[in-house]
């Protein structure tokens, strides 16, 4: 697997409940814009705010309004080690392109710790290839490069790793230390012409949740030579990740694609909706951007 990968979203009615509508009209715009697969339930599909029960409903959602269209990454990560293992075997016999999951988060652990932890997912995976998913901002547990060699080594469908640590240096190690076998995603937007350089796999992108077309564009772009394009196309993505980071966070990222007409923008609870000024100020500063770079985001989803 590889190139631009999008890190979708969660789609909930006005009652809360999972939206099956809206998450296959999110698809079909996924695959228009041409994108490489799909990687769901992770942070950006807010899946530290659902049950076990939950996330195998949005997973199997998913599953169906995709058809297999695109290849599809299942986010299995959890903070009890039972739970990541159900949802792991459950994504497997689903029939997943792969599961990602994060470390068991809020304590601390050793290496060896993850070691077992995550030779155990591996089990649990059978033949589903398996990707290490480094977040430690936000799991406070890292995946140094030679942890990641050694379940490698000791497991076949342990086949790469996706990248958060927002540290480039990291990323060059895992190319360098895991060998070209592996498949090392960048998960910093800002970055994803930085690890193509490197020889990357591609990238797991928030950007893409909303903005698809400009990450498959810098892609595009440096992959056609025409690198002074795919430099301000990547400060132009750069620039949307700054925006997105501002509070109240992922309700942000849901309001691109209220720009497009999209009319499912609600978040799951404790997550708050945006408010009327905060939406407004975000599309303010998009079509800022969008004069600025001489580039169209907001294109109507349905044209």
């Amino acid at each position: 697997m590889k190139g631009i990968i999008t890190a979708g979203f969660t789609f909930w009615d006005a009652n809360g409940v999972l939206d099956a509508e809206a998450t296959k009209a999110y698809c079909d715009f996924q695959v228009k814009a041409g994108v490489d697969g799909l990687f769901i339930i992770g942070s950006t599909g807010e899946f530290a705010t659902m049950d076990v029960a939950t996330r195998k409903q949005a997973a199997e959602m998913y599953k169906k309004a995709l058809d297999s269209r695109l290849p599809l990454i299942i986010h299995t990560g959890a903070l009890l080690p039972e739970e990541a293992f159900e949802l792991t075997e459950h994504a497997a016999a689903l029939g997943a392109d792969a599961v990602a999951a994060v470390p068991p988060f809020y304590y601390p652990y050793d290496r060896d710790a993850l070691f077992a932890y995550f030779s155990q997912l591996a089990v649990k995976a059978g033949d589903t290839p398996v990707y290490l998913y480094n977040f430690p901002a936000a799991a406070k547990n890292d995946l140094p490069p030679v942890l990641v060699k050694r379940l490698m080594d000791a497991h076949s469908n342990i086949v790469g790793v996706k990248d958060t640590s927002q540290d480039y240096t990291r990323y060059v190690d895992y190319t360098d230390i895991l060998g070209k076998n592996a498949t090392v995603f960048m998960g910093s937007d800002a970055m994803l012409l930085a690890a193509l350089v490197m020889g990357g796999a591609g990238c797991v992108t928030a950007t893409a949740a909303c903005f698809p077309e400009v990450m498959v564009d810098i892609k595009k772009e440096y992959e056609a030579g025409n690198l002074e394009r795919a430099r301000e196309l990547q400060l132009l993505a750069s620039r949307l990740r700054l925006l997105f980071g501002k509070a109240p966070g992922l309700p942000i990222r849901k309001a691109g694609l209220v720009m497009r007409g999209f009319n499912s923008p609600l978040v799951h609870f404790p997550m708050r909706q945006l408010k009327g000024s905060e939406f407004e100020q975000f599309a303010i500063a998009v079509r800022a951007l969008e004069k600025e770079f001489s580039y169209t985001l907001t294109a109507p989803i349905n044209e």
